[in-house]
This record gives structure tokens, C-alpha cells and sequence, in this order.
């Protein structure tokens, strides 16, 4: 088997996958809370409402994606497991 050759990814950028992730769990729920409030206003708007509601939905599942792939890729190059490590401290401290 040949030895995988030498990278030059950089693990403290894949690491900031997970403050991103954070922030776009929050402007999720922002946004929900924006439509929710925008359909009470104007029922009319509801379809156009639904549709931006699932749109942030889907771009915060592509964040939670992209911020497992960034941990798989730390796993692979320093050989740590950095998964759900974050939340764990943060409960630990409350």
C-alpha cells in the first residue's frame, strides 16, 4: 500500500466549522421566529413564508455537514476525535 501523501490543510480552519455551525443554528431560529411573526401579520404571505423557513432549515443542515466534514477531516490529519467536545465543556460549566 503507498503512503498518502503530504497535505497542507490546516486543522485550526476546519476547527472553526464548529463556531459556524453555532452561529447558523442561531440565525436559524432567528429566522424562524421572523416568519412565524411575519405570518401572524399577513396571512397571505404564508406559502412565501413556509418556503424561507425551509431554506434557512437547509442551509443549517449544509452547515451541520459541512462542520462534520471538517471534523473528519481533523480526526484524519491529527488522529483527534473533536466531535461534540464543545457542547460537553459547556454543559460541564453550567
Amino acid at each position: 500500500m503507498e503512503a498518502l501523501p503530504k497535505t497542507t490543510f490546516a486543522p485550526p480552519k476546519a476547527a472553526a466549522g464548529k463556531a459556524n455551525s453555532v452561529h447558523a443554528h442561531r440565525m436559524n431560529r432567528e429566522i424562524f421566529q421572523a416568519v412565524v411573526k411575519r405570518m401572524h401579520e399577513a396571512p397571505e404571505v404564508i406559502p412565501q413564508s413556509l418556503d424561507a423557513f425551509l431554506i434557512a432549515r437547509n442551509f443549517e443542515r449544509i452547515g451541520d455537514h459541512a462542520t462534520n466534514i471538517a471534523e473528519d477531516v481533523i480526526f484524519w490529519v491529527r488522529g483527534s476525535d473533536v466531535r461534540h467536545h464543545a457542547s460537553v465543556a459547556a454543559e460541564q460549566k453550567a
